[in-house]
């Protein structure tokens, strides 16, 4: 036989196979049982009580102090039996990154007045009932399935029953990991609610009554008296270098235009000159 004809018996054979495994699952009523798992399923999640949803909350905090606020945010997180997934210090503020249990949620969220002045506050909730009961009822029914192609997979009648039979078990096993993966990372969604805290330092308010509570009287003691050390430093340069120069000008006025008069006397004898000239 050729290579060509082989895989197309094969082809043909696996199709056969597998028209045969569904064939007995329906005729044993196995698919009937999935669909029933289905319809149930879509009951409950008509009559289901408890919805299924992610809580978010984000919180601003302003404290007296940063390391008092960690302390007070570290007893929460202990107190409500939570964990610190994420966290970050700046220069003035901390940030966590909080999950408490879903059943705390509420109070732990109200338990923050306790720890400072909340300046902000928001809560979010996302409905995700439909989704989980959805995805709950696909695994199972994948995972029934799973069984069926086990027992199926124990009678192969031939080798190529028995491969087409793997297969189908093999992607189902693939189906039924993605989906387990994905409810335990909605459940956990569900089950810790997450919780974003910022703590910053409060900063004081000045005012007029503030402020002069605040003054440094020693301060302003040693700027006065700074400022007469200078006023009396300038007035003593004054007198030391002030007097002799006042002298010195009053010398020059002396002897040029006062008793002595040596320039105004020079001056008087060039207009008499001047007076004999013109005659």
């Amino acid at each position: 036989m050729t290579g060509t004809a082989y895989e197309d018996s094969f082809v043909v054979n696996s199709r056969a196979a597998s028209k045969k495994v569904y064939s007995d699952m329906a005729t044993s009523g196995d698919f009937e049982e999935a669909d029933q798992s289905i319809e149930t399923a879509g009951q409950i999640n008509q009559e289901v009580i408890e919805r299924k949803l992610i809580r978010k909350g984000n919180v601003s905090v302003q404290v007296n102090s940063l390391e008092e606020g960690a302390a007070a945010i570290e007893d929460w997180v202990r107190k409500y039996k939570g964990y610190i997934s994420y966290s970050y210090q700046y220069s003035n503020n901390y940030q966590y990154t909080i999950r408490i249990p879903s059943e705390a949620f509420e109070q732990a969220m109200d338990a923050f007045s306790n720890i400072g002045k909340v300046q902000k506050r928001s809560i979010t909730a996302e409905d995700v009932t439909d989704r989980y009961y959805d995805l709950k009822t696909r695994l199972e029914t994948k995972k029934l399935l799973r069984d069926k192609y086990n027992e199926y997979l124990k009678k192969a009648a031939n080798v190529t029953e028995l491969m087409e039979i793997e297969r189908n078990l093999n992607d189902v096993i693939s189906e039924i990991e993605s989906m387990e993966g994905s409810l335990k990372l909605l459940t956990n969604q569900i089950d810790y609610s997450t919780i974003t805290v910022n703590i910053s330092v409060s900063q004081p308010v000045y005012s007029p009554s503030y402020s002069i509570k605040k003054i440094d009287f020693k301060r302003v003691g040693y700027n006065i008296i700074n400022f007469l050390i200078q006023l009396f430093s300038v007035v003593i340069y004054i007198i030391v270098y002030g007097i002799p120069v006042l002298a010195l000008l009053f010398l020059f006025y002396w002897l040029c235009f006062g008793k002595i008069g040596l320039l105004r006397k020079l001056f008087k004898r060039l207009s008499k000159k001047s007076t004999k000239d013109k005659e």
